[in-house]
């Protein structure tokens, strides 16, 4: 099993903008805390997309998790809907902004047919939908939280 414990990220450092060059971002590369600069961001590729592919495991399930900032619930469908385009995600595990920020989050799953299958306010709830989707046979998970500083 492939977990993310975070988003992959959507962009990643195209070019450092100095006042009198451009810098390809390099590990070697020291940051100067003297001089300002601009980041350029380039878009990253889906590797939603892509990790059927580079599984050896084809038949293997992915999960997608897709936070929104909408109260609009047609807008939290259709980008949950869009994970399912590329026809390489099984399930979606949704939640939005405005209700965690309200401190009653809700986690949604939808099925690969693009069906509603689970709502609950229980992390611990969704955790034990997915993995029963993932893996019957096993024993479930047990999620723990860091205390919050």
């Amino acid at each position: 099993m492939l977990l993310f414990a975070a988003a992959v990220s959507d962009f990643s450092v195209d070019q450092l903008e100095y006042p009198d060059r451009l810098v390809t971002p390099n590990p070697m590369l020291k940051l100067s805390s003297e001089s300002p600069f601009n980041i350029h961001l380039k878009k990253n590729f889906k590797i939603l997309d892509q990790l059927r592919t580079y599984s050896r495991n084809k038949s293997i399930k992915i999960i997608g998790f897709k936070l929104t900032n909408t109260f609009d619930s047609r807008e939290r469908e259709a980008a949950v809907q869009k994970l399912f385009h590329s026809d390489q995600v099984d399930y979606v595990v949704h939640n939005d902004q405005n209700e965690i920020s309200k401190g009653r989050p809700l986690y949604t799953l939808y099925g690969k047919e693009k069906s509603l299958l689970k709502i609950t306010d229980s992390i611990q709830e969704m955790a034990d939908q997915v993995f029963r989707r993932i893996n019957p046979k096993k024993l479930r998970p047990v999620i723990r939280r860091e205390a919050q500083l």
